[in-house]
């Protein structure tokens, strides 16, 4: 078989179906292909700890339940919708008299930084998040279902093995498609699934030295016995007396809408090491804690989640990670949101067109 040349005006590094509706909207008037970089990640990975965030833009890749989700702390359970904080116990409160004023009255105004907690993939300080806006949270609530789409006909696809690179990311030669050229790349991988992916590419990518994430969020299965307690579909566990809110102190639960009695529970762990054992521990008093009257059963055998999926870095980490120019560059830990990653598709689209 002869070794084609390949030349597209356009490349997009993926992985589980990011960034189809953007080379579709790409093709429409340029020659664009698709690297799929590594075998997709289960459903329970993909839509992570807090996949229940969507702002009044709704991509056209991401439907709406109207299940909402729940923060439960020791003292009170908030049902969250649209725009005010209903607990299970038919308390209203309008969310403004939560967000407001600053953190020298944490004890009342805890809920923005929690929230920010929830969003981002950078660890941040108590402090720093007494401004930053979490505004969108409050236009629509909905647990997110990522909504299943195809590259249009035109497109080229490729499998990412067994890839390698010039210097300046223009140029890929594959074992069977020969070269594949390139005027623009864009990359919509997070640092972790980069380097996973191909660590020469990694270092090629970013100018600077690597940096480890400092935490990562992973996730357990347990099957429970409700005792009769209408469990909601995804809930927060978080205490404002009990921070920082890092290991057992934040778990989110998703509950299994095709198993019975069946639930992801996710916690924020060290990247670098993490007895399983231990955690399971945690996890297991946590739980009991906060549902004295339910039976919990682990049935993982260790973290089912790639620690490359959901990282959380330190500032320090993120400031070492400088990308190279000119290179495309679909993600951002300042926000994990659906709407921000459409929001910088956009922008791509835009800059491309």
């Amino acid at each position: 078989m002869g070794q084609a040349l390949n030349s597209f005006d356009v490349v997009i590094l993926s992985v589980d179906g990011r960034g189809i509706s953007l080379a579709n909207q790409l093709a429409q008037t340029k020659k664009v292909a698709f690297i799929k970089a590594f075998n997709p990640y289960v459903s329970e990975d993909l839509e992570g700890p807090f996949g229940f965030f969507i702002d009044s833009v709704r991509p056209s890749y991401w439907e709406e339940s109207p299940d909402g989700f729940s923060i439960k702390t020791l003292e009170k359970s908030f049902h969250f919708k649209e725009t005010l904080l209903s607990s299970v116990y038919q308390e209203r409160i309008e969310y403004q008299n939560l967000l407001s004023g600053s953190l020298d009255h944490f004890k009342d105004n805890w809920l923005r930084p929690l929230l920010v907690q929830l969003t981002t993939g950078v660890d941040k300080p108590l402090n720093d998040m007494k401004n930053s806006d979490v505004s969108f949270v409050f236009k629509d609530f909905g647990l997110l279902k990522h909504n299943s789409q195809t590259l249009n006909s035109g497109i080229s696809v490729f499998k990412g093995n067994d890839l390698n690179f010039d210097d300046k990311l223009k140029c890929f030669s594959h074992p069977e498609f020969g070269e594949i050229k390139s005027r623009e790349l864009v990359c919509l991988l997070n640092p972790e699934e980069a380097r996973r992916f191909n660590e020469d590419f990694y270092h090629i990518f970013f100018s600077k030295s690597y940096a480890h994430p400092y935490w990562c969020w992973q996730r357990l299965t347990f099957d429970f016995e409700d005792e009769g307690y209408p469990v909601p579909v995804h809930l927060v566990l978080a205490d404002p007396n009990d921070i920082p809110w890092d290991h057992e102190r934040l778990i989110c639960l998703k509950k299994s809408l095709a198993v019975e009695n069946h639930m992801s529970v996710w916690m924020k762990i060290p990247y670098s090491s993490c007895d399983f054992e231990e955690s399971l521990q945690k996890i297991n008093t946590t739980l009991k804690k906060y549902f004295p009257n339910f039976k919990w059963s682990c049935q993982s055998d260790g973290w089912e989640t790639p620690t490359c999926l959901w990282p959380v870095y330190s500032k320090k980490g993120l400031s070492q990670m400088q990308l190279k120019s000119p290179v495309y560059y679909g993600w951002s830990a300042e926000d994990l949101s659906p709407n921000g990653f459409f929001s910088r598709e956009q922008n791509i689209l835009k800059s491309l067109s």
